[in-house]
């Protein structure tokens, strides 16, 4: 059929593996054992996105820390420190 597409999600990386794929996210284990959540979504035209979002689980005592990535200077970015959540 000439309608078919294939499409190639490229985010894994040297020794890096999947653990886990639902039906909008993909579970990944990184080579230093941490996992990380991937979030798809699907656009207006039917092609997957991946969120700039993503999940990271690392060794802890239950905390949540959210920290907001460094844009590019020339981009500009508003100011402010990212709120840091801790739960238990």
């Amino acid at each position: 059929m000439a309608n078919e597409v294939e499409i190639e999600i490229k985010i894994l990386k040297e020794g890096d593996e999947i653990i886990g794929l639902w039906e909008n996210r993909i579970l990944i284990r990184h080579k230093d054992g941490d996992a990380e959540f991937f979030i798809l979504s699907i656009d207006e035209n039917g092609y997957p996105r991946l969120s700039n979002k993503t999940w990271k689980i690392t060794k802890g005592d239950g905390e949540i820390h959210i920290k907001r990535k460094v844009e590019n200077k020339n981009k500009g970015s508003k100011g402010g420190n990212p709120p840091k959540v801790i739960t238990f």
